[in-house]
Parts: structure tokens; C-alpha cells; sequence
């Protein structure tokens, strides 16, 4: 992070695999070496909520500690990004990007930063980082099985090693996660404590999930697991 120069840095991967963990940890390291930070979470989602307009403006008073400016158009925010930043050394994480507007409005050019900055973007398509000539790409991916079970146990059980009675089961439920660590950290913190019985019935509910529909999962996970006690 001590390079000259405006670096583009991609993070890329699946969902639940851990990019925004892997951001948020740059973030929290090197924030207080800039003069400006900004960590702008699940772009993808707020966008849902928010305009792209809005977006632009939250990132400008966040890098700046301003309010926010009196602008209605998303290519005149783009000017004034670039005059109030481009002097600036600033950090930006855009987590969750999935569409080249978004990079295009938010972090545009080079030149709209100041030497050493540094754009961290995570995304779940590799395009989007090659359409925006992102200097450096990190594919974050799933864990090998022994690494998947042995976080799966510590949440799960605590410690390194199963009960006996929750092996066969336990198998069962981290090959349905796919290897995913919010899977696996999600489904074991659930079942942590819980009797076999709720194991099955989770395990049941994980089969009726389509395959790679791995956030249903977690969904279904979440708010269906005690049913049984409604």
C-alpha cells in the first residue's frame, strides 16, 4: 500500500467466499494511512434502495468529511469527484460491484485520485474488472474439504473434532455448503448446541435447495431452522 501512483486492486469470487472479509480486513490495516477512506458495502444491494447518484455523493462526504453536495445529475457528480479528489490520497472498497456503471460513476479514472491511492473493488464477475483495466486481481476461492470441516467444527462444536454421533451428519452438511466459509460459519453457528433431530431437519432443508443457490441456503438456514418450535 506504500506505492506511488493510483492502483486499482480486484478481489473476485463467488458468493460467501470471503471477499468482503478479505476487503474489510485492507481496510481496517492501512485506512489511517490516507487522507480520505470510504468503504462502500454491498453496492449491489444498496443500489436496490438508493440511486447511483447517491451513491457518488455518500462516497465524496465520506472521503472528505463534507455534506452532501447540491448536484442532480450523475455525470456532473462525476466532474466534481474528480476536481475534489483528484489532489487526494484516498482508499475506496466497493464491495459487491456487478455492473460496469457502477465502477464507471464511483471510481471512473486514474486521474480522478491523487497519487497513492488505492481502489479496492470486490465483485462476483471477473468482466467487470477487466473492462475497467484493473491493475491487480485476486480470485478468492472455496476451501479444500479438511479446511471447510475443521472451520465448520470450531463453529459448530467449538473446538477441532466433532461429537461421534454428528460425523456422518456433519459430512453431509459441508458438502452441501460447497466449501463456502459464510456457509459454513452461518450452518455451524446455528446447529451449535442443537440435537440431532434439528440436524436432519436442517440437512433436509439443504437438499431441497437448488445446487449453487448457496445464499438460499443460508436464508432458508437462518429463518426456517426453528419451525419446529413455532
Amino acid at each position: 500500500m506504500d506505492l506511488k501512483g493510483v492502483r486499482l486492486v480486484g478481489i473476485w469470487g463467488m458468493g460467501g467466499v470471503g471477499k468482503t472479509t478479505a476487503a474489510r480486513a485492507l481496510f481496517n490495516r492501512y485506512y489511517q494511512n490516507f487522507e480520505g477512506a470510504c468503504f462502500l458495502e454491498d453496492v449491489k444491494e444498496y443500489l436496490q434502495h438508493h440511486t447511483l447518484l447517491y451513491l457518488q455523493k455518500t462516497l465524496l462526504s465520506k472521503l472528505l468529511k463534507v455534506e452532501f453536495v447540491d448536484c442532480t445529475d450523475t455525470e456532473e457528480m462525476c466532474a466534481i469527484l474528480k476536481r475534489r479528489l483528484c489532489s487526494k490520497k484516498v482508499l475506496v472498497v466497493l464491495d459487491d460491484v456487478n455492473h460496469n456503471d457502477q465502477l464507471d460513476k464511483l471510481v471512473g479514472a486514474e486521474d480522478w485520485f491523487g497519487s497513492g491511492s488505492r481502489i479496492v473493488i470486490t465483485t462476483r464477475d471477473m468482466k467487470l474488472l477487466k473492462n475497467h483495466d484493473v491493475h491487480e486481481t485476486y480470485e478468492v476461492k472455496v476451501l479444500e474439504r479438511d479446511e471447510a470441516i475443521e472451520l465448520f467444527n470450531l463453529h459448530a462444536f467449538k473446538r477441532n473434532s466433532p461429537e461421534t454421533e454428528f460425523k456422518e451428519l456433519l459430512n453431509l452438511v459441508v458438502d452441501y455448503t460447497g466449501g463456502l466459509p459464510l456457509a459454513l460459519k452461518v450452518l455451524g453457528s446455528l446447529l451449535y448446541k442443537e440435537d440431532l433431530d434439528v440436524w436432519i431437519s436442517t440437512i433436509d432443508r439443504l437438499k431441497a435447495t437448488p445446487e449453487g443457490e448457496i445464499m438460499a441456503t443460508l436464508k432458508i438456514s437462518f429463518d426456517g431452522l426453528r419451525d419446529y418450535e413455532k
